[in-house]
């Protein structure tokens, strides 16, 4: 089960991304979301590690609204049942769980979170060539004791590929740039279709996935090219 992630590096100390139905489509806003992505964790020190009802450590996530596209600073717990201490709350959501255990999420509400690092069982992974990734969620919106509307998430994931099927047998849900609209789309039902179409997407992703500490490649920006 991967507890943490990170995007690390980088000194960018301004806000998440603003909200605006005028802004570029995903992709084309990509490359600032990491350059944001790495400001953030290197004030926590690269790690995106669970949110506790004590410690507000919140993530960057995207998310799509019925206008435009959204980055939140969110919880990495999914508060399922709308409350902290229902013992629904999970930090993973399993791809093919997707359609059953966790459908009132998954029918509309996916995001993604920026990293370029996942810990699983002790050991960090990279991709092959150590560039920034996204790792498809499940969220969903609660009201907390003040009011507040926080948005809070699940990695979703998926059977080992690549080194880590050498230390455990799941793995984050790394997509491909192609899918990434289509996972945030509301209006793109979440059916047993997609949540296989997504899996199959990340093969080759997940496939080349490597320790992070070998020297093969440095780590970089999204070519958008």
């Amino acid at each position: 089960m991967c507890a943490s992630y990170g995007l690390g590096g980088g000194g960018h100390e301004g806000d998440p991304l603003p909200s605006d139905p005028d802004l570029a489509p995903l992709d084309e806003r990509v490359e600032l979301s990491f350059d944001f992505g790495k400001g953030w964790g290197s004030r926590v020190r690269g790690k995106h590690t669970l949110t506790g009802r004590n410690a507000r450590n919140l993530n960057p996530m995207f998310r799509r609204d019925d206008v435009c596209t959204l980055l939140d600073m969110a919880w990495f717990k999914l508060w399922p049942g709308g409350k902290f201490d229902t013992k629904a709350n999970t930090f993973n959501a399993r791809a093919e769980n997707l359609v059953s255990r966790w459908s009132g999420s998954f029918k509309t509400s996916r995001g993604l979170v920026p990293a370029d690092w996942f810990d699983e069982k002790g050991s960090q992974f990279t991709t092959a060539d150590g560039q920034p990734f996204m790792i498809a969620t499940v969220w969903n919106q609660v009201h907390e004791e003040d009011g507040n509307l926080l948005t809070t998430y699940a990695l979703v994931t998926r059977p080992a590929a690549g080194a880590v099927a050498t230390k455990h047998d799941r793995m984050p849900l790394l997509l491909p740039p192609e899918l990434w609209e289509t996972w945030i789309d509301p209006h793109e039902v979440g059916t047993r279709q997609l949540a296989e179409a997504a899996v199959a997407a990340s093969n080759d992703l997940s496939g080349g996935v490597r320790f992070l500490n070998e020297p093969d490649a440095e780590p970089g920006l999204l070519d958008l090219g």
